[in-house]
């Protein structure tokens, strides 16, 4: 009897030993759980007041940019790539400094602008953001360039000074293509024929109309950038404004730009080539001849001569190329330009093109 009390005793024992252990855990545990949310808290306190502290340190000290007046990109290419190129050198001096920047845009000035020049502005603000540099800025004080900033969607999603978010999408529509193994993902071609299709609606041409020779131009457009550039982002821009009549296109990358990297992966074969040759001729010349694709997409393979042609066989009108130091327009080759050997030129590569009803009714020749 007494054996088997000290057993039951025993047993006991053990058990409350084990619930005392077991609630030792429990409470490490909750101990340790704790102790990391708390952690984490005065970890992300003091990233906000850093953040804080260094937003204060840059509004007293912001870094200024002022806006060309005749803000035009294709019609006043030097002035506007020029300030373009001092605009994304601030990625770098954030890069070098490691500090928090903010850059103030001085763009009461402005009475020209063009649609090629907001998408620029756009989608280099929009690097500059990547690497926590806060760019702000005014509005023009002109009100055709005013309503013009509004028409292209510029202000959609920005913020005004009381931090409040803009929602004003004007009269225009973006996707953002993006390039795996050198060719266009399905979504992204999915995406552009349906703005091919409100294009068709927009101005009103028969919606049975095939689109097949835009969707060429496009893999074109961005297929021979991302096996030149060298671009590590692997993304092209292409926006739509939808005016009286017609569509304004534009696509846009800041990568290597053509001349650029054409040069660099035909150094020895191209060198006779470029020597006697301005920019301008060079960038040209790139659409006259085909150069090969690393792409085995049996829609591609005819190169940026299929650009040319389409512009000749008016699929598309107003063709503008600007890349590095260069601008091609297809339209008027007395508008050709190389620009100032000062001047580096843009950063990437932009087309500009239109379409009407014409456009939409002409066939490949």
């Amino acid at each position: 009897m007494n054996k088997y009390k000290k057993y039951k005793r025993r047993a006991f024992l053990q058990r409350q030993s084990f619930r005392f252990n077991a609630n030792l855990h429990r409470l490490r545990c909750r101990r340790i759980v704790i102790e990391a949310i708390l952690r984490e808290k005065r970890h992300q306190g003091f990233q906000k007041r850093k953040l804080e502290k260094e937003q204060k340190k840059a509004a007293k000290h912001p870094i200024s940019l002022t806006v060309p007046q005749d803000f035009r990109l294709l019609v006043n290419p030097q002035e506007c790539t020029q300030f373009f190129r001092s605009l994304q050198k601030m990625e770098n001096a954030y890069r070098l400094s490691g500090d928090f920047l903010q850059l103030n845009l001085e763009m009461s000035d402005i009475e020209n602008i063009d649609f090629a020049a907001v998408m620029m502005l756009e989608s280099i603000c929009e690097d500059l953001s990547h690497v926590n540099c806060n760019v702000h800025g005014n509005s023009p004080k002109n009100k055709e360039a005013l309503l013009f900033l509004h028409d292209a969607g510029f202000y959609n999603m920005k913020f005004d000074k009381y931090g409040r978010k803009i929602l004003d999408p004007g009269n225009r529509h973006i996707i953002e293509i993006q390039m795996g193994q050198q060719k266009i993902l399905i979504s992204n071609i999915m995406s552009f024929i349906e703005l091919m299709d409100k294009t068709k609606k927009h101005i009103g041409a028969n919606e049975c109309l095939y689109v097949n020779n835009y969707i060429a131009i496009l893999k074109e457009i961005c297929g021979n950038s991302t096996e030149w550039g060298h671009n590590v982002r692997r993304n092209w821009t292409v926006a739509a404004k939808f005016e009286e009549h017609q569509v304004q296109f534009v696509a846009l990358d800041l990568g290597q730009g053509i001349i650029k990297s054409l040069s660099k992966r035909f150094k020895t074969k191209m060198q006779d080539f470029f020597s006697n040759k301005s920019s301008a001729e060079v960038l040209r010349a790139v659409f006259e001849e085909y150069y090969g694709s690393k792409s085995k997409d049996p829609n591609r393979n005819q190169g940026l001569p299929l650009i040319k042609r389409c512009s000749e066989s008016h699929i598309i009108k107003d063709l503008v190329v600007l890349s590095n130091n260069a601008l091609v327009d297809f339209n008027e080759k007395s508008h050709d330009l190389t620009f100032d050997r000062n001047n580096k030129g843009l950063k990437g590569t932009l087309y500009s093109w239109g379409v009407d009803m014409n456009c939409l009714n002409s066939k490949l020749q």
